[in-house]
């Protein structure tokens, strides 16, 4: 659909459909090749060695498999990203994309090799005497586990050997499907042959299931891993399924996740191509209908299958949105709390419901909360104003101070207690004079030291004042007035025993 859009000028040719038609190219090409290799050959060599032989083949091309996919998989995004350069319809661009093709088309080929040659060698096990192939194949896992299970592991490494196991399952299922299409087709379609590879294929799955089962459960035990970590390996998995539908996506909607599996589903395809074309033939109609009804089945299956992944990845990625925007509301809510629970004692709108805890808080110092600040600042910012400028003018008359060292100073009591801005060490003040005006004596505030305090030490000098008896009648008027004139003037200093302080 896409060359013909792009050739009639319907449809604009993207990148997306570059990269799907030289995966096309690359299947075609490797599953051209790959048809002059003779399956029974493979099968009488490979069947006519030993049973150690079978074990150390096999494993090695378990081995190479995996280093076959990794590499496969930087083959593929150079051809790919090659291929959607900028600098298109030049000499160089169809030199290096025709090279990183023809590498690309020779991986495929050689790892297709590899897989048909693991499938031989299952089957040649599967149609052992004794099955004693099998077994020692089968105990391959235990190795594993030996290997897997007394080293240290972190979680992003867990999560590696998770999608290894998931990808290495998926192997053994299109290698068993293989093995069972081709015993099938020797038996000419028995069912008794079938009902007796059963066994064979429980087993197997079985001892796959059981050795991962053990290894990732000694692994989270020994490396004191929760169990609920497998949770946001799912999480993780469906971000990635999500993200593939995405239409700014270069490839296909699976390649994402097979990204992250360390799959690639290519190889396998032409094994699979490879192995479906040499057991069916297409030499009658019956043989086509039958065969266009089998491949709309499974096409209608690779479409429910990727609904209902889609479906379960939005469902895992909104559950998990709900519990982050649970758990973010759960912290704000927590650092509020601790927040009023430090003025607690002070606060006039303390609740129930939010200091539930409160008596387990640790004492802490008394203030506003933040509500009380933020709802009272009209009113408080006056008087920040106010007592900044006060600062200002309390340190500029500091600095005066400093500066003049004069000993013409304001007596003390004629300055205000709110603007005195240092202790005045020096001698007692001079007393003024009679003829000041009244007014000072008035407005001051008059220190009183009484009876029980006199025994306590003070680090400055404090003022004694006293003051006149009240006049009750006219006759003494002018004797208390003389006296109450004298005793006005008279100031009283009581000395510390460290000696005499200066006042600032």
């Amino acid at each position: 659909m896409s060359i013909f859009g792009a050739l009639l000028r319907i449809k604009r040719w993207t990148s997306a459909e570059t990269c799907d038609f030289l995966k096309v190219v690359i299947i075609v090409a490797a599953s051209m090749l790959i048809r002059e290799i003779d399956s029974s050959f493979l099968y009488h060599q490979v069947r006519s060695q030993g049973v150690i032989k079978l074990y150390i083949f096999y494993n090695m091309l378990e081995v190479a498999d995996r280093l076959f996919s990794s590499l496969g998989q930087d083959i593929f995004d150079a051809l790919l990203w090659t291929a959607n350069s900028e600098k298109r319809f030049s000499v160089g661009y169809f030199i290096r994309t025709c090279g990183h093709l023809i590498v690309a088309i020779l991986y495929a080929t050689l790892h297709s090799f590899l897989v048909i040659l693991q499938a031989t060698t299952l089957n040649v096990a599967f149609n052992s005497h004794n099955q004693t192939v099998l077994a020692i194949m089968m105990s391959n896992n235990f190795v594993e586990l030996k290997g897997s299970v007394f080293k240290k592991f972190a979680k992003a490494n867990l999560f590696q050997m998770a999608c290894s196991d998931v990808r290495e399952r998926f192997h053994i299922f299109a290698l068993l499907f293989v093995v069972m299409i081709r015993n099938m087709t020797a038996v000419n379609w028995n069912i008794d042959s079938f009902t007796e590879m059963i066994p064979d294929i429980i087993m197997v799955v079985g001892c796959e299931y059981f050795v991962d089962w053990l290894k990732h459960a000694f692994i989270t035990k020994f490396n004191e891993i929760n169990a609920e970590v497998y949770k946001d390996f799912t999480i993780t998995i469906a971000f990635d399924v999500i993200r593939s539908r995405d239409q700014s996506a270069f490839s296909d909607y699976s390649d994402q996740v097979s990204r992250r599996m360390g799959f690639i589903p290519i190889p396998l395809s032409i094994m699979i191509i490879r192995v479906l074309s040499q057991t069916f033939t297409l030499d009658n109609w019956g043989s086509c209908i039958i065969f266009g009804i089998g491949w709309l089945l499974v096409f209608a299956v690779k479409i429910c299958n990727g609904v209902v992944m889609l479906g379960q990845a939005c469902h895992h990625v909104k559950r998990f949105r709900d519990i982050q925007a649970r758990a973010e509301f759960e912290l704000f809510r927590k650092r509020m709390v601790e927040k009023k629970s430090k003025s607690a004692p002070n606060s006039p709108r303390m609740s129930l419901i939010d200091f539930t805890d409160v008596l387990h808080q640790p004492a802490a110092g008394k203030g506003f909360t933040v509500s009380d600040m933020l709802s009272q600042w009209e009113e408080l910012q006056p008087s920040l104003l106010s007592s900044e400028i006060r600062r200002s003018t309390d340190r500029e008359t500091a600095v005066s101070h400093l500066t003049a060292r004069s000993d013409e100073r304001t007596p003390r009591r004629a300055v205000s207690m709110a603007h005195i801005p240092r202790r005045d060490r020096s001698e007692p003040p001079p007393a003024p004079s009679m003829d000041q005006d009244p007014q000072l004596d008035t407005e001051d505030p008059v220190v009183t030291e009484n009876n029980t305090n006199s025994n306590s030490e003070q680090a400055s000098p404090v003022k004694k004042k006293t003051t006149a008896a009240p006049v009750t009648s006219s006759a003494s008027t002018n004797t208390n007035a003389t006296s109450s004139d004298e005793l006005a003037d008279v100031t009283a200093y009581k000395m510390p025993e460290q000696g005499v302080q200066r006042i600032e």
